[in-house]
């Protein structure tokens, strides 16, 4: 009780000292996603494969989420939904009991929607704050243009303009940048990752790799673009894993029973760190295997991560933590070393093999909500084989 009143009281200070004014725009005043598919057929199909579409009802946060908002008495509501149902959030229309049947709304179950994004004029968003992500609230601005990238679009059913700020790698810090909800501590930094990457320094936007551009049209009647950006939103829970780091391994024999093995992590194709994403939520780790004519003889783990505390110093879920821990996260273009010794008495013809996984919902935050973790997912691997 004590952790959710502090929560709440955060949540409280947090919202009003952004200086509001009254409530400008309603819930009501953003249309429904499927209203955009009879103009934008491709791209409002590509949208319903992603995970910004299910960002409210995937039923992996629905589980985490109930929980944890059940454990601090609804405190929690308002910082989990911020990014998960944005609409919900900046016209302050969030239902007493998120989670009841008949509380739902199909605007905030479209998850990130089409108009949550392209009515941004950036304007209301401030990224040097993190609690809350960086949506100043409430959100007063106009719902009726719609912002592009085509200065030459038109159409019949809404007003439309170019805008600077949704090619721009800040639209994406809007979500993925937020801190805990009472000490402000930053969570989840994914764009100042990024900021801080070569990437950034190239011009290399988060755009370029999780919405890759293609030749089409934006709409049925609309002119055809050398360049548009698929709104798949790939990430963790994709085929882009494979392309975020290689592993390398190096080994010798110590002595006749023992066996030493070197792996290096490189991250070669990730933007920001890996793992990116909600720490102790997102899991990612390195396992060595030694084997012996097919059998396993032995494995080793290493998990990479940002460590959350609570106040006795334990490794805590987001919402619980007080402090920050260990970081062995690895960041864009670094490599990270780890060794390992093994035994292996009278073993021939050994072979190791090095493998990075990760997974969506660790054990710690499966646990917490009650439900099995998800399957591992393999980022890298490789493997060597030693001479008798």
């Amino acid at each position: 009780m004590r952790v959710a009143a502090a929560i709440l009281i955060g949540l409280l200070g947090t919202l009003s000292s952004l200086g509001q004014t009254p409530q400008k725009v309603k819930l009501s005043d953003f249309k429904l996603a499927s209203s955009c598919q009879p103009c934008h057929q491709e791209i409002y199909a590509q949208w319903q494969t992603s995970t910004h579409s299910k960002a409210f009802v995937d039923p992996l946060y629905q589980a985490v989420v109930r929980k944890a908002v059940e454990e601090s008495n609804g405190a929690l509501t308002q910082f989990c939904v911020s990014c998960h149902a944005p609409l919900a959030t900046v016209t302050s229309s969030i239902p007493p009991d998120l989670f009841q049947k008949e509380q739902k709304n199909p605007r905030i179950e479209d998850g990130v929607t089409c108009e949550f994004c392209h009515t941004i004029s950036g304007k209301e968003v401030n990224l040097n704050k993190v609690s809350l992500g960086a949506f100043l609230f409430p959100r007063a601005i106009q719902t009726k243009i719609l912002y592009g990238r085509h200065a030459d679009a038109t159409n019949d059913a809404h007003p439309t303009q170019p805008s600077p700020f949704l090619l721009s790698a800040e639209l994406c810090g809007t979500c993925h940048r937020f801190g805990h909800p009472v000490s402000g501590m930053p969570v989840q930094d994914t764009y100042q990752e990024w900021k801080q990457s070569p990437y950034a320094a190239q011009g290399t936007r988060c755009q370029d790799c999780h919405m890759p551009s293609y030749q089409g049209k934006v709409s049925e009647s609309g002119k055809e673009r050398s360049e548009i950006h698929a709104h798949i939103f790939r990430g963790g829970h994709t085929e882009m894993i494979r392309q975020a780091a290689i592993v390398n391994i190096t080994a010798n024999r110590a002595s006749t029973n023992t066996l030493d093995a070197s792996v290096v992590v490189t991250n070669v194709g990730a933007g920001h760190m890996i793992p990116t994403g909600l720490p102790a939520v997102r899991e990612m780790w390195l396992e060595v295997t030694v084997q012996s004519q097919g059998k396993i003889l032995s494995t080793q783990k290493r998990v990479f991560g940002l460590e959350v505390l609570n106040a006795e110093g334990k490794p805590a879920l987001p919402w619980e933590a007080t402090k920050l821990g260990k970081d062995t996260r690895i960041a864009p273009k670094k490599s990270r070393l780890e060794k390992f010794r093994f035994e292996v008495p009278g073993s021939e013809n050994i072979r190791i093999e090095a493998k990075l996984l990760e997974r969506l919902l660790s054990e710690q935050a499966a646990k917490f909500a009650g439900i099995p973790p998800t399957p591992p997912q393999t980022m890298a691997e490789t493997s060597i084989s030693l001479p008798q």
